[in-house]
């Protein structure tokens, strides 16, 4: 794996084929089949196709050679020498693996019938609550998926708290402060008009993006330019 940079891959799961049932292990194929949301299930199988075809882009190894496990943290891990991490929202997806690095990714669909204000007041600082007022709609969101992203590099999820991490986004630049003092790497992305936001536990490279193409059933590259970051653009 000579490649160091994270790799995002993003994708619909009206564009993930049926034969996608066919990347499942015999664990994966239990807990779809206990799911009873026909929604959940395209999201569960289409997560883990995408995860594994980005697995073998940064491993080399087959998509179907590659095996993804629960960790204790509720987080995915793999074999490969990465960290890995998958999200979903409303029928999108995001998967991101970083060499050597915990990663965490997080991509959430706008809707109007959210009462963003309410929960930023109750979940982000005062800070954010105060600048949001003020700020475009799509910030809630844009803040919301890298709070989410960063939560899931450190292994947390959403019980690590909102609030334990502090930003402002004034692109190209993300100002990050944690309550402990380790905001880690923070890039936030626009795909299709929906924010994606990446955090890695290190300083590495620059972030590669794709997209899953249902017509060529394979990643292909998209524009990996963030809109933010916290080392620039």
């Amino acid at each position: 794996m000579a490649d160091e940079s994270p790799t995002i891959a993003l994708a619909r799961t009206d564009e993930i084929p049926a034969s996608a049932l066919d990347y499942l292990d015999a664990a994966e194929r239990q807990r779809h089949d206990a799911m009873r949301s026909k929604r959940r299930r395209r999201e569960f199988v289409g997560g883990r196709m995408l995860a594994k075809h980005l697995l073998a882009r940064v491993s080399g190894k087959p998509a179907a050679a590659q095996a993804i496990r629960i960790a204790e943290s509720g987080q995915p891990e793999s074999d490969a020498a990465c960290g890995l991490s998958i999200a979903h929202s409303n029928g999108l997806l995001a998967c991101a693996a970083a060499p050597d690095s915990k990663v965490g990714v997080d991509i959430e669909l706008p809707s109007t019938a959210r009462h963003t204000a309410r929960i930023s007041r109750a979940c982000f600082t005062k800070a954010e609550s105060d600048w949001l007022s003020s700020a475009p709609p799509e910030s809630f969101y844009r803040l919301w998926v890298l709070k989410e992203a960063w939560l899931k590099a450190r292994g947390s999820g959403l019980s690590g708290g909102l609030g334990s991490l502090s930003l402002r986004i004034d692109e190209p630049h993300i100002a990050a402060r944690a309550d402990d003092g380790d905001a880690g790497m923070l890039w936030l992305y626009e795909w299709r008009g929906v924010p994606v936001g990446l955090a890695t536990g290190r300083v590495i490279g620059m972030p590669s993006v794709f997209e899953w193409s249902g017509e060529r059933a394979r990643l292909e590259p998209v524009d990996d330019r963030p809109i933010a970051s916290t080392v620039g653009v």
